[in-house]
């Protein structure tokens, strides 16, 4: 399969500033943090790898709320 050809799916889920890709919801719901818009404009800024499965960004400590 060619990189291209990978997609991983949007975040759908809520209408936060970080609900888009490359960022995505697991099955469950949750939010992983690959790149944070909050600190890092429109690019978004590369989250630490061992902090996107928490969904919380290394650098600014932005945390989607619970509802």
């Amino acid at each position: 399969m060619s990189p291209q050809a990978l997609t991983l799916p949007a975040a759908s889920e809520g209408d936060g500033i970080n609900d888009r890709p490359p960022n995505y919801r697991g099955s469950h719901g949750r939010l992983y943090l690959v790149r944070c818009f909050a600190c890092g404009g429109d690019r978004g800024r590369e989250n630490w790898a061992l902090a996107v499965a928490f969904g919380q960004c290394a650098w600014c400590g932005w945390i989607e709320k619970e509802e």
